[in-house]
């Protein structure tokens, strides 16, 4: 019994404990993002890659040691035989294109890190401004019903002393309501995007987190030409088409390349006794040094030349073909994101100018209606289209931002403010 008190208890107080609450500006969420998300991980992965691979073509060219020593008895006398040998590559077309290669590689592995970082960045700003926008669109409907209940409270005195009607009572009392299930929806809203925004940034449980970015209400314009510019520079995914089409031409001239021979050097010690080796002198005792050169003529397998060559030729042309059509993906994307950014400022212009009216319109009509001089319905219609008008704004702004994190992401941002 005292066990199952115990556990009601610390179920209770650990319901009871409030979750820590984070308040950040949008460079400390990527910051976040960055150290702690999946897809940083995966991006890091990637420049390890990267790093591995030119490692791996390198190693090719380095001098090969090779040793083995091996023993078997012939009736009553047993005979112990072992070489070490060590060769250094002088011309060898497959080492040297995978050399190439692996630095072409490293280039993909790193342009796809980069690739990786944008888009979290990108996604991670995203889910940011769609944070603030809820937490802004949070407070417009919580405003909206502090009027709404001033509305109520003013037309309830108003009808006791019978200067409004019932019909005036239930309207106000009605968009009270709808006032406070429109904060409900807001409120839903923000825990929703709250947690899209922590998964994105690999802290999903825990914390609430409260955007406090203040964003600019005149952002800048930008030059469309710089941006396509920027864009055919830095965008990581046109980068990695042409690293792979890079490596598709560089395999179909190693595939020329295997018709010469591939020559290496040499030198060999051979060790041939009755007796296992006792000592490093012992082995050099009895061991013979060969120096000499090795040829290989890959060509003799003409069948093989022949596949492999033609094999190369159809993976060029399917590399040629997957760039050119990334680069008119790439140019659609870039123009699409141009239009909606121009789109989004002229949206926020005229939702500002609106909701300069709407503020105008509703101050006039609130000093008519304390007057008497404006009903109840109309003022109700009037603070709609202001909350609207709000909501609108505040909409388009974020809108206007969430476009430019667009354009960041195919221009290569990486960082706040940098492009690689």
């Amino acid at each position: 019994m005292a066990l199952l008190t115990g556990l009601l208890i610390s179920l209770l107080l650990s319901g009871a404990a409030k979750p820590e609450t984070l308040f950040l500006d949008l460079n400390q969420t990527l910051n976040l993002a960055l150290h702690h998300s999946p897809q940083a991980a995966e991006a890091g992965t990637d420049q390890t890659q990267a790093v591995l691979t030119t490692a791996r073509g390198i190693a090719g060219l380095l001098p090969a040691p090779g040793a083995s020593l091996s023993g078997y008895k012939s009736g009553t006398t047993t005979t112990w035989t072992g070489e070490v040998t060590i060769s250094q590559v002088v011309f060898n077309p497959a080492l040297f294109s995978g050399l190439v290669s692996a630095i072409i590689n490293s280039g993909y592995y790193s342009a796809s890190a980069r690739d990786r970082t944008a888009r979290l960045i990108l996604s991670v700003t995203t889910d940011y401004l769609n944070l603030l926008r809820a937490r802004y669109l949070l407070a417009a409907a919580t405003k909206a019903v502090k009027q709404a209940e001033a509305n109520y409270q003013l037309t309830e005195e108003r009808f006791r002393l019978g200067q409004a009607s019932k019909i005036d009572l239930l309207r106000s009392h009605t968009f009270l309501l709808q006032a406070q299930l429109n904060q409900l929806s807001a409120e839903k809203g923000y825990a929703g995007a709250m947690s899209t925004l922590g998964a994105s940034t690999g802290i999903s449980t825990g914390p609430v987190i409260v955007p406090v970015e203040e964003l600019n209400p005149d952002p800048p314009a930008i030059q469309p030409e710089s941006v396509r510019q920027q864009v055919l520079r830095f965008n990581p995914g046109l980068k990695i088409n042409l690293k792979l089409n890079q490596v598709a031409t560089l395999n179909l001239i190693s595939a020329c390349l295997r018709a010469l021979p591939a020559v290496s050097l040499f030198r060999r010690w051979q060790y041939q006794d009755t007796t296992f080796p006792q000592s490093v002198s012992h082995w050099q005792d009895r061991t013979v040094r060969t120096d000499g050169i090795m040829l290989s003529f890959p060509i003799a397998d003409l069948a093989g030349f022949i596949l492999n060559l033609g094999d190369a030729l159809v993976a060029r042309r399917r590399s040629r073909a997957e760039l050119l059509k990334t680069r008119l993906e790439l140019s659609t994307a870039v123009e699409n994101a141009l239009y909606g950014y121009q789109e989004a400022q002229q949206r926020y212009q005229q939702a500002t100018t609106n909701l300069k009216l709407n503020q105008e319109l509703y101050e006039l009509a609130r000093a008519r209606f304390q007057l008497g001089a404006l009903s109840l319905t109309e003022l109700l219609e009037i603070e709609t289209g202001l909350a609207q008008a709000e909501a609108t704004a505040i909409s388009a702004l974020c809108e206007i931002y969430i476009q430019s994190a667009q354009l960041g992401y195919l221009m290569g941002i990486t960082r706040a403010g940098t492009k690689q």
